[in-house]
């Protein structure tokens, strides 16, 4: 699961969909979707500014100050 979600996907996605549970038994399935399907989404439509290729980035509490994020972010990537 780990890989599908954050080693295979280039930037990131868009929307979680029911295909995550392709494999799981059918009454979990629909306990947790209620029957409805529906398809992930990667961000794969986005476009930079000046043409370049995306780049995923990884928020840690070394780089928090230099990725101009905003203060709501901070505590939860704070430790105490």
């Amino acid at each position: 699961m780990s890989r599908h979600l954050i080693n295979d996907v280039t930037v990131g996605w868009d929307e979680l969909g029911t295909d995550l549970l392709d494999n799981a038994p059918p009454a979990l399935v629909h306990a947790l979707t209620g029957g409805e399907r529906s398809s992930s989404r990667t961000l794969d439509h986005l476009v930079t500014p000046d043409g370049s290729l995306l780049v995923r980035m990884s928020v840690t509490d070394e780089n928090v100050d230099d990725m101009d994020m905003q203060v709501g972010l901070r505590p939860a990537l704070t430790r105490p």
